[in-house]
């Protein structure tokens, strides 16, 4: 059996027209199929298989995206090619951001809510940057 048949075979109709894929998942929730070439196996993503499969090869420098917000889901008119940057647009827009990667409202070491913007767009909290210039400083007094 080709992958495409394996991925179809394993495939079961879910709600808002999905096909959703019942077998191995990654850790991140992606369907996942091992595959034999040459004697050596490897993994594939099923919805790039699923999107190879009817719609061609995956262009160069693209990343395959689902429209359903459905990791699993290998329904070819779910999946579209971009760019990386359309992914992570999309991600941000609809709020699919993991939790380590969402903007938090206060600090972890201190739990205050005073930031200093960063030139690369990032934020800094101030008294735990103030408290490093001290420990820092008092370091270099000190000899």
């Amino acid at each position: 059996m080709t992958p495409a048949e394996r991925v179809a075979a394993r495939s079961v109709p879910g709600p808002g027209g999905c096909l959703l894929w019942t077998g191995a998942r990654s850790d991140r929730g992606y369907g996942t199929i091992c595959i034999t070439e040459g004697g050596r196996k490897r993994w594939l993503l099923v919805h790039r298989v699923a999107y190879e499969a009817v719609k061609g090869p995956i262009p160069a420098g693209t990343v395959v995206r689902h429209c359903c917000d459905v990791r699993h889901c290998v329904a070819a008119e779910h999946l579209i090619s971009g760019s990386y940057s359309d992914n992570t647009q999309d991600m941000l827009e609809r709020d699919r951001q993991p939790e380590h990667m969402r903007r938090r409202l206060t600090c972890r070491k201190c739990g205050a809510r005073n930031w200093r913007e960063t030139p690369q767009g990032g934020r800094v909290c101030r008294p735990c940057t103030a408290a490093r210039q001290r420990i820092r400083k008092a370091r270099t007094h000190l000899g």
